[in-house]
């Protein structure tokens, strides 16, 4: 680390008698004050860059952990829907697999249809609304 040297005193008109050798003195120093001056400033902005990509780092680890606990969160949720098969749909490949059972309401929106393939049964409680405008069919 550069440490910036004391300047000399300055000179004063109201010293006439030491105004000639501290003004020499003065201006003797400032090119090392100058250098010294210049070291300093690319050590903090050395060291500001090394902070801001520590920072930036940082940063990527904590995004990088959330997303890595928001996928196995959407796993577990994919996981507990397909235990359930309550009204998801899940394709394997060219097979849609749905469920025999319909354990939650659900509601068909205006303006969209809907179909549903075999026997299903609905479970007690669950209530299928169909808006007008819309259409479900089994097949």
């Amino acid at each position: 680390m550069t440490v910036i040297s004391t300047l000399p005193v300055a000179p004063s008109r109201a010293d006439p008698a030491t105004f000639a050798d501290r003004g020499d003195a003065l201006f003797g120093a400032l090119a090392g004050f100058v250098s010294q001056t210049n070291a300093v400033a690319t050590e903090t902005n050395a060291a500001a860059l090394q902070a801001i990509n520590k920072a930036a780092e940082a940063l990527a680890s904590q995004i990088a952990a959330a997303l890595s606990q928001s996928a196995a969160q959407a796993s577990e949720l994919s996981a507990a829907a397909f235990a359930n098969q309550s009204a998801a749909t899940f394709t394997q490949g060219a097979i849609a697999l749905l469920p025999k059972q319909i354990t939650v309401s659900q509601s068909i929106p205006a303006g969209f249809n809907a179909v549903s393939v075999g026997q299903l049964r609905v479970a007690s409680g669950a209530v299928i609304t169909v808006s007008n405008g819309s259409t479900w069919s089994i097949i």
